[in-house]
């Protein structure tokens, strides 16, 4: 490596980078309404997967009991 920096795969995976990142927002009854909004950047794609996955969790997935079963 002759200028000891990162391609852009290595950067993508490395845990401080310049890249923008995401940008994720639940909307309440229209687009006007932001419920949440979260920006993760500067950061691997790693990390910011994970976010999402947990912004996705915390509003979107739900649990219904039926019965004696609980069903996600």
């Amino acid at each position: 490596m002759k200028d000891k920096k990162y391609n852009n795969a290595a950067a993508l995976l490395s845990d401080e980078n310049d890249f923008y990142g995401i940008d994720m927002a639940r909307f309440g009854n229209s687009i006007n309404e932001i419920m949440d909004r979260e920006t993760i950047e500067k950061t691997s794609v790693l990390k910011q997967y994970d976010a999402a996955v947990s912004m996705i969790k915390r509003y979107y997935q739900y649990e219904e009991i039926s019965g004696i079963e609980r069903k996600k």
